[in-house]
């Protein structure tokens, strides 16, 4: 059982006491003895004051091992934190041999992913540094059934972020679903633009007033990517034939039959000629597009935020001033 607090009161008031006539003792003995012969000189204050410090060390008590040990440790504490700065540079060659560990991890895991991914080389060029978008999010959100809502103005055109972002899966789904051998997009069959708005409407809510609006993005973005593949993977290798016979490897969704119709029919004659015109007429457009997958819907809503927003910062200013 714990004792109680009387008990260690009482306890605590003889521990006193006993102390109290430890000192007493300790100062009768230090005390100066009665002048005897006449020859003695009696001694200063302060030599008396000495010669009881003198004597109060020597009858004090020594303290335990355990105080003692907890004095040292105390001290190698104190000793440690005034050695912090090359605890510090430790600290950070430790971070150090951590990122480059991890480094060689990542290194491992990017060579394996490599190692994978060479399985669906095609042979071709690769000219891209982050290779061809993917927009895995969108699939992992599929997976998980989840869509967003896409927002419109008053006219009716989409706006937002989840407009951009559909603009841009609208480009993944031309490039990926319809083949780049047909000539033009009239031809493309039916089926294959109704796949690229069934899969709009997978992945977000969006009225089905806008059909006729996607099928005409898709068709501007499958054109666009077929130019660019004329302009940066077959134009300047017109000289080397043999860089040319398997797809790029920067879109692997490319069939080989495909690409092979492809470069047939943008390295004959009669491409060149009307590529020649096309690159007038080009010269002539004043005003070219340049707001990319924002549109001008977006820009729009941009331009009333920027007015709104000056107008509140003109009141402000105005009413600080009156």
């Amino acid at each position: 059982m714990a004792p109680s607090a009387s008990t260690s009161k009482v306890a605590r008031s003889i521990a006193l006491r006993m102390k109290a006539v430890q000192m007493k003792r300790c100062r009768k003995t230090v005390s100066e003895p009665p002048i005897t012969s006449p020859n003695r000189k009696p001694t200063t204050p302060k030599k008396a004051a000495a010669r009881l410090i003198e004597a109060n060390k020597a009858t004090s008590p020594r303290r335990s091992p355990r105080k003692h040990k907890a004095t040292q440790s105390s001290k190698d504490v104190s000793s440690r934190r005034r050695m912090a700065p090359p605890k510090a540079v430790n600290s950070k060659v430790a971070v150090a041999a951590k990122k480059s560990s991890s480094g060689r991890k990542s290194a491992k895991s990017k060579s394996s992913e490599d190692s994978d991914d060479d399985d669906n080389i095609t042979g071709g060029l690769r000219l891209l540094k982050r290779g061809m978008v993917s927009m895995n999010k969108i699939t992992r959100r599929l997976i998980r059934g989840k869509k967003l809502k896409v927002n419109s103005n008053a006219d009716g055109e989409p706006i937002g972020k989840a407009a951009k972002e559909m603009q841009s899966y609208i480009g993944v789904l031309a490039r990926t679903k319809i083949p780049i051998s047909i000539n033009d997009w009239r031809n493309v069959p039916l089926d294959e633009k109704d796949k690229i708005w069934n899969s709009i409407q997978d992945a977000y809510v969006v009225p089905k007033e806008w059909k006729k609006l996607v099928i005409t993005s898709a068709g501007h973005k499958w054109r666009e990517f077929k130019s660019k593949l004329t302009n940066w993977y077959i134009i300047p290798y017109l000289d080397s034939p043999e860089l040319l016979k398997f797809p790029p490897d920067d879109y692997r969704s490319i069939e080989v039959d495909e690409w092979n119709t492809f470069v047939a029919d943008r390295t004959s004659e009669q491409f060149q000629v009307l590529r020649e015109k096309q690159k007038i007429k080009r010269k002539e457009n004043k005003y070219p597009h340049r707001l990319s997958r924002k549109g001008y819907a977006n820009f729009q809503e941009e331009l009333v935020s920027i007015r709104l927003t000056i107008y509140l910062q003109y009141i402000c200013y105005s009413f600080r001033f009156t």
